[in-house]
């Protein structure tokens, strides 16, 4: 996931694409929109594994964003609310393939691609419509843009520009949602039409890989039969998007009608463009397939703490639960910590003593309960109970635990052999920190960074912060060349008064580790 961007939800009336670097903060006053921006990747997470009847579940457990009417910005010139996301993903895994046609792996070609999707939830109409729901997937230079009624029956459905509404809505529906993507059924087949449906009927029925089957005979010697129109058609889609014209003008495909017609093609013909456009069309459900499969991985690969943690107690419950995911407050700490196995246990406090001078262990007490202990390097012969150490601490270890299991451990599944970034989402991590704790927290994001980088494990860390220490240290950091400067970026969210939308101002570091583009005075009283 590399950029995100919000259009009127809450104050913002359109944000934009905005670049996420491995290390991202967001900076601002109170109720500038930096945790509507960070809240949206919850908003994405909650809703995965849950059965829905739309792509935002508004009111989940991580974030309650209210509902659409509470979430459209005020500031919005038209009734809908829209998140765009931009990713890179393996091309071959979205077009190289066609199961749905051959049911059989083809070769691929590892090549890969960006995609940008958005998604839009229209509110009720003047029209009488009741609300629907937009995707616009951009790849390669295509655009495929739909909207899907309440029902889940397509209103719009446009390739390039194209509509293809009616190649589509008899054979193609959503009945569910899992998650921003809606899960597609196939409605009906052309051979499920029946046998004794009329011949217009069949024709107005007509599907999208029908229409390939057209376009090849109708290029093709009128002598030649159907069945050579189906070779031609099927080696056309078997072919990748990028390779379709090479393969069209191919000397051993088709007869010579198609290569006398096809050789006069190029990208911009309007015969190719329209072949393209169909061929694009068949694959509609493989190409929302893969997109789906890349926001499943993606969405497990989201972490999100929230800037309230839970307090440390005396004494938890142990139970026989496996815990491979800390909760956004950090209540099940414990049990996450008791779950590791000794070498994971000592290999966490090792690194957490490294940083901080503390490590920490986890005691079985009589009666089935854990308490979390506290050693000092400076005096590793005693040991304290979290509970009696103050506030800081247990705000500040549940983050370190998510940081080090996302560098330790292999997250997430692998998407057209590739894993999809980790997006850990951190509203201010400073809480009850001291200054030298808070900047150590920027040690602690870099290493994490740099560590799974290591494993080729592609961390983006989003923190909302008011911390000015974390600020400058990173800057350090950058400057001593423990990271690179294009691997961090800093957000500042801002308005013109507390009555105008949100704008984003994009600050970076040189690669000496200052502040570029930063608003003078941004720390000081006024």
């Amino acid at each position: 996931m590399k950029s995100l961007g919000l259009k009127n939800i809450r104050s913002f009336k359109n944000s934009g694409l905005i670049d996420l670097a491995p290390i991202t903060l967001l900076l601002g006053q109170n109720s500038s929109g930096k945790s509507t921006f960070l809240r949206t990747f919850a908003l994405f997470k909650q809703a995965l594994g849950v059965r829905a009847r739309e792509p935002f579940l508004w009111v989940g457990e991580l974030v309650d964003f209210g509902g659409f009417s509470e979430t459209i910005s005020k500031f919005a010139d038209e009734n809908s609310v829209s998140v765009t996301i931009k990713f890179d993903t393996f091309l071959d895994a979205l077009l190289e393939t066609s199961r749905a046609v051959f049911n059989r792996q083809l070769p691929q070609d590892s090549r890969i691609t960006e995609f940008t999707v958005s998604i839009t939830e229209y509110g009720p109409r003047n029209n009488g419509c009741l609300e629907s729901f937009g995707y616009d997937f951009h790849f390669d230079g295509n655009e495929i843009s739909f909207e899907l009624n309440a029902d889940g029956t397509f209103e719009r459905f446009e390739i390039n520009g194209q509509s293809g509404v009616e190649l589509v809505k008899d054979w193609l529906g959503v009945r569910e949602w899992n998650g921003p993507i809606p899960t597609f059924t196939r409605l009906a087949s052309s051979e499920s039409f029946g046998s004794g449906a009329t011949a217009d009927l069949k024709k107005q029925r007509k599907t999208y890989l029908e229409t390939v089957i057209d376009f090849v005979g109708q290029r093709m010697d009128g002598r030649s039969r159907e069945e050579r129109h189906r070779d031609v058609a099927y080696r056309l889609l078997r072919s990748s998007i990028h390779s379709l014209l090479a393969v069209a003008q191919s000397d051993d495909i088709g007869d010579a009608t198609w290569r006398r017609a096809a050789a006069n093609w190029n990208e911009d013909s309007a015969e190719f463009k329209k072949l393209k456009n169909i061929v694009i069309g068949t694959r509609f459900p493989e190409i929302t397939a893969h997109i789906f499969d890349y926001f499943e991985s993606a969405l497990e690969n989201i972490k999100y703490v929230s800037p309230l943690r839970a307090s440390a107690e005396r004494y938890y419950r142990k139970q026989g639960l496996a815990v491979n995911e800390l909760d956004p407050t950090g209540k099940n700490f414990a049990l996450f910590l008791d779950n590791m196995s000794a070498g994971e246990r000592y290999s966490f406090s090792k690194w957490t003593r490294d940083f901080f001078g503390i490590s920490i262990q986890t005691s079985s007490e009589q009666g089935g309960h854990l308490s979390l202990l506290l050693r000092s390097s400076e005096d590793n012969s005693k040991e304290f109970n979290m509970a009696d150490t103050g506030f800081g601490f247990s705000q500040m270890f549940p983050i370190l635990a998510q940081l080090w299991a996302i560098q330790n451990k292999r997250v997430g599944r692998k998407n057209g052999g590739r894993i999809a970034p980790v997006i850990f989402a951190i509203e201010q991590p400073e809480l009850h920190l001291h200054p030298r704790l808070q900047a150590q927290l920027a040690d602690v994001f870099v290493s994490a960074i740099v560590a799974a980088r290591a494993k080729k494990i592609d961390i983006r860390v989003i923190v909302e912060t008011h911390s000015e220490y974390l600020v400058n240290r990173l800057g350090s950091l950058i400057g001593t060349g423990k990271i690179a400067s294009k691997d961090a970026s800093v957000l500042i969210f801002e308005k013109n008064k507390f009555s105008s939308p949100t704008d984003i101002r994009h600050s970076d570091f040189s690669e000496k580790g200052f502040l570029r583009n930063w608003p003078h005075g941004f720390f000081e009283p006024v």
